[in-house]
């Protein structure tokens, strides 16, 4: 119990809560944001008003005041930058890029589309397919097609990601690469962290389809990261 504990503290408490840190910053953002609006207005009113009469002691006072509030603006912007940057060694992508279909080539041939209709009507009803078979029967052609049909399929909302895994197999580089399909910046050296920050952001997006491919070796979907037990991951 006290190791459960122990990875609960260490490993997913950190993260959790992540979305709704990213909200209350983004408020109190448009927040300063706004405030600062009100300054710049105050400011260039106080121009206009002070072209048109003498310079006075409360004049000069008030444009102190004004001052001294976009510098408090300023620093808070500031503060609220550096509360981005969370010490977990991630920091999310809110300009996260559409994602683009891969360059397939044109295929003809009942048997291949067959294979793509068994395996769209599979998801229905599965969390994972296995394509195999002999190098160059075409299983990265046809898993590409799937990908870019999937991409158009609103039940996922275009969150479809391609992993190359290759022979050179480690749950290091399969989970780095995850990570780059994600958008995701993580700097975290240990697995098992990264894992469960892999684990929480596909989590987030509820329904989601993850291709691997060229996987030459078994391994463990919940150590790498891989939420396929809840929701409608793929």
């Amino acid at each position: 119990m006290e190791a459960l504990s122990f990875l609960k503290e260490k490993v997913w408490e950190p993260y959790m809560g992540l979305e709704e840190k990213m909200e209350t910053l983004k408020r109190k953002m448009e927040a300063l944001i706004s405030r600062r609006d009100d300054v710049m207005v105050q400011a260039k009113d106080g121009e206009l008003h002070s072209s048109k009469k003498r310079k006075t002691e409360s004049s000069n006072i008030s444009r102190i005041g004004l001052s001294n509030d976009a510098d408090k603006i300023h620093k808070e912007v500031e503060n609220l930058l550096d509360q981005g940057k969370f010490s977990e060694g991630i920091l999310l992508n809110v300009n996260e890029e559409k994602i683009q279909p891969l360059v397939t080539t044109n295929v003809k041939g009942q048997i291949f589309y067959q294979s793509m209709r068994q395996v769209l009507l599979s998801l229905n009803g599965v969390s994972s397919i296995g394509i195999y078979g002999m190098r160059g029967v075409g299983k990265t052609t046809l898993a590409e097609h799937i990908h870019n049909h999937l991409l158009k399929d609103s039940r996922f909302s275009g969150n479809v990601y391609w992993v190359t895994v290759s022979q050179d197999f480690s749950i290091t580089k399969l989970q780095s690469e995850i990570a780059k399909a994600l958008k995701l910046d993580s700097t975290e050296d240990d697995d098992k962290k990264r894992a469960a920050i892999l684990y929480q952001s596909l989590e987030r997006k509820i329904n989601f389809v993850l291709i691997l491919d060229d996987v030459w070796t078994h391994f463990d979907v919940k150590k790498a990261g891989i939420p396929l037990d809840i929701g409608g991951g793929k």
